[in-house]
């Protein structure tokens, strides 16, 4: 689905990623977590195919070929700006990158921390759930997603 030489540039990240994970949970729209440069890349090309469509408040989504309209939210893949913790790791989920479901608990409790919004724990606690069902832990972490998952258990 996505060309090999894209797929550094961006993941799926956020709820979507935990349902493309296996893990039954709704969500309104996909996070895609992105470099500037594929950013502004996606935009030249999206204005061109009627399936995407910017609104007034520079809010993208994509109607679906079966009918439904996707709203997409951009974050910044190198965690500098936003709410998103760095996320490198990801999978391939019928030819999608989708970020690593360490990755993704380290991002939800960080946003968590970061918002204090309670979708966040929650989102924390059910991927927690799914790492124990694959029987995956936090052992091979880098030094600062090791600082942040610090940072969630002291809150905890």
């Amino acid at each position: 689905m996505v060309g090999e030489e894209h797929r550094d540039n961006f993941m799926v990240v956020g709820g979507a990623a935990l349902l493309l994970h296996g893990y039954p949970i709704f969500t309104n729209d996909t996070d895609l977590a992105i470099t500037i440069d594929s950013l502004v890349k996606f935009e030249t090309l999206a204005k061109e195919d009627p399936r995407f469509s910017k609104s007034i408040f520079g809010e993208w989504s994509f109607e679906s070929p079966r009918g439904f309209r996707v709203n997409i939210d951009f974050l910044d893949k190198t965690g500098e700006t936003g709410c998103l913790h760095e996320c490198s790791d990801y999978s391939l989920i019928d030819g999608m990158p989708v970020v690593s479901l360490v990755d993704l608990a380290i991002a939800k409790g960080g946003a968590w921390i970061d918002r204090e919004n309670e979708k966040d724990l929650y989102s924390f606690r059910r991927v927690v759930q799914t790492m124990r069902e694959k029987m995956l832990n936090f052992k091979e972490l880098s030094r600062a997603k090791r600082e942040t998952l610090d940072d969630i258990m002291m809150e905890l």
